[in-house]
């Protein structure tokens, strides 16, 4: 089966989005067209990291990236700067391997698209990020738009803080 593409425009550009069956298997050849680079990191959703984090993984390394794995809690409080840092860690002890042109790929529901795309934007000004979503509600709202945003616990009340992944600032 042919993937169902949608091109979505937005201020300042463009993505694409694919729809099909399996898709998860094939992520690596969409990855490395969007994304060439040696190295991606995958951040996925524990509650799935053994279902499919294995399909992706091997999708990602039969494309040619060397993959760094980053298991996170998808619920809404640890939807915070800590697991970003977690992110940025993984990327940091990687030896150099992720530059602005790595990519960054989310799977999993909104709270792992939302984490995994902050640390996007926010490591080194900027890593283009791929959506792998596995819930309705991130396919059909939190992996479009291109925004993402944490849960800061500010003066007693929760806050969001926002960022776009792949900015160029």
């Amino acid at each position: 089966m042919t993937a169902t593409r949608v091109d979505v425009n937005v201020p300042g550009g463009s993505y694409e989005v694919l729809i099909e069956p399996g898709l998860a298997k094939k992520v690596g050849e969409h990855v490395r067209r969007v994304a060439p680079h040696t190295h991606a990191l995958l951040a996925v959703d524990e509650g799935i990291a053994d279902t499919h984090g294995p399909t992706v993984q091997a999708s990602l390394e039969g494309a040619g990236y060397d993959v760094t794995v980053v298991p996170l809690r998808a619920t809404e409080p640890d939807k915070t700067m800590p697991a970003v840092q977690r992110v940025h860690q993984a990327m940091l002890a990687a030896g150099g391997a992720f530059d602005r042109a790595a990519p960054v790929v989310a799977c999993g529901g909104g709270i792992v698209g939302d984490t995994a795309g902050f640390a996007a934007a926010t490591f080194l000004r900027g890593m283009p990020l791929v959506q792998v979503p596995t819930t309705l509600l991130a396919m059909v709202d939190a992996a479009i738009g291109g925004k993402t945003a944490l849960t800061c616990r500010m003066a007693g009340s929760a806050r969001t803080s926002s960022a776009r992944s792949g900015s160029r600032g």
